[in-house]
């Protein structure tokens, strides 16, 4: 199944800056850098996410061993 497309509006000095960026890579366009870009920051932000939530439920159970509520 095709996954849809939406446009989305970019400066024009911003699209000539990823344009000289990939001049000499493996991106075909524009349009294929920033959304392996987008895909890679929005990744990352799920990790910091996932790891922030480890971390506060470490957080909670070091609170409850204090308490005397887990061993």
């Amino acid at each position: 199944m095709e996954e849809g497309k939406r446009a989305v509006m970019l400066s024009l000095s911003l699209v000539k800056r990823i344009e000289e960026k990939i001049k000499d890579s493996n991106y075909a366009s524009v349009s294929n850098y920033v959304e392996d870009v987008l895909s890679e920051v929005l990744k990352a932000e799920d990790v910091e996410v996932h790891q922030m939530d480890k971390e506060k439920m470490e957080q909670t159970r070091e609170k409850l061993k204090q308490l005397g509520y887990l061993d």
